[in-house]
């Protein structure tokens, strides 16, 4: 019998933006190995690869991880047989969805491709390794062991980093040798989130259920089209720069894309905790955790923005070196930019959560298209500093939708002003991480 715990949510926010910030440490960390090993031009086309196959991910997941935790929640179907549904779905979408991305990659990327069939093919097996700990790990997820999936992703990093480095630096492989660095980090995951899961008592025996899968199905698409929506908002301009400029433009612009998703690090480890608590909750009490959930990520993501901004000159050369200047304007623009991505995620990620994917869809569905209409226009002209405006633009549009959308819901927007309660939960958490006197005003 599976039991379903309620633990800190504080202490699941915790935990997931350690796991979080740790990963964007690990990547940091790639970032600078890749960028000085393989230069602008090998940086761009493995930047670009990895977009490709992220892409995919999103696209063969079908959502049926995220819908899983929306149905368990609401008592719509029980965790063992959607868990067993799951992998039998996903085991077939992965195989699928690594043959498709064999093919895009040699459509896409077809200037480089005589050299990089390696990287070809380690990026297809990326996507079948990835596809089904995707879905998997929801149900991590839906047990509320968020640790646990955060363990889980630091052991990722940490794998992924050190083989990165290693089949760079020390094997010399190149673009392909980074790329198995992160098929090796995903064997690792897939294992670890299966071994966790059996040990929670979750049978890994893979049963197809026409039933479950139709519901499940119908539901997850909507949220994974948000998800595929919200990963090209994010980076499919990088795709449209390799394509319009080159590749060497595509590697500066890949050093602004990571800078600027620091911003989104707190927003994103809010919204993945409290995904499962939101959808378990009556009206009322999703309504207060929303907004308390907006109002303490915005006040950080706030104040670490002005302090990433203040440090990016300087650490951009630093970290990449001298051959990446040119990314500085376009990171100091997306840094901004990453404010409001904050608050656009949030909101409608929480929308979502409630059992409704139509504003996390419609929000970021704008955004995209402002944001490659204005890059076909500003890219040609201005390199990575006109995809970094069209970026910024997207985001407004979007957050623009979903707060039409939450102002036609009836919210009040004086519960999304801060509160002082809001700064005493933040001394919460600052003393759960040690860095200051323990408060005793939960989250």
């Amino acid at each position: 019998m599976v039991a379903l715990h309620a633990p800190s949510l504080r202490r699941n926010s915790i935990a997931r933006l350690l796991a979080d910030s740790y990963g964007l440490l690990a990547s940091l960390v790639v970032a600078a190995v890749t960028a000085r090993l393989l230069g602008p031009t090998g940086k761009g086309f493995y930047s670009t690869l990895i977009l490709l196959s992220n892409l995919v991910i999103n696209v063969f997941s079908t959502g049926l991880g995220e819908s899983a935790i929306v149905l368990i929640g609401q008592g719509r179907a029980e965790l063992q047989k959607a868990a067993s549904a799951t992998l039998a779905a996903a085991l077939a979408l992965c195989v699928v969805g690594a043959f498709s991305m064999f093919v895009v990659s040699h459509i896409v990327l077809d200037t480089a491709i005589s050299r990089e069939e390696a990287a070809i093919f380690y990026g297809s097996l990326l996507v079948l390794l990835h596809v089904p700990a995707l879905a998997m790990v929801a149900f991590l997820n839906s047990l509320e062991r968020i640790a646990a999936g955060a363990a889980v992703f630091i052991v990722y990093s940490t794998v992924t980093s050190l083989a990165i480095w290693a089949l760079t630096s020390v094997v010399h492989l190149g673009v392909a040798g980074a790329v198995l660095g992160s098929v090796l980090g995903n064997v690792v995951t897939l294992v670890a989130i299966l071994t966790l899961l059996h040990r929670s008592g979750v049978s890994l025996r893979p049963r197809w259920d026409p039933r479950y899968l139709r519901v499940a199905v119908r539901f997850g698409v909507a949220i994974q089209i948000s998800s595929v929506l919200v990963l090209a908002t994010g980076r499919l301009d990088l795709l449209i720069v390799y394509r319009i400029g080159d590749a060497a433009s595509a590697g500066q612009y890949s050093i602004a894309l990571t800078i600027g998703m620091l911003v989104g690090t707190i927003a994103i480890a809010l919204a993945y905790a409290s995904f499962p608590r939101l959808a378990n909750l009556g009206d009322d009490a999703a309504r207060e955790l929303t907004a308390r959930t907006f109002r303490v990520g915005m006040i950080v993501v706030v104040a670490g923005s002005g302090v990433l901004a203040a440090l990016t000159p300087v650490a951009v050369p630093l970290l990449f070196g001298s051959a990446y200047q040119r990314a500085v304007t376009p990171s100091l623009i997306l840094v901004g930019g990453g404010v409001l991505w904050s608050a656009q995620w949030l909101l409608a990620r929480a929308a979502a959560a409630r059992g409704s994917p139509m504003t996390l869809c419609t929000s970021f569905g704008v955004s995209l298209i402002v944001m490659v209409v204005l890059d076909i226009v500003l890219v040609a002209r201005h390199g990575e500093l006109g995809a970094a405006v069209a970026a910024v633009c997207g985001t407004v549009a979007g957050l623009i939708v979903v707060v039409h959308s939450y102002r036609r819901d009836g919210w009040d927007w004086q519960s999304f002003r801060p509160r002082a309660d809001d700064v005493r939960a933040l001394r919460v958490v600052a003393s759960d991480l040690g860095l200051g006197r323990r408060c005793q005003q939960p989250l």
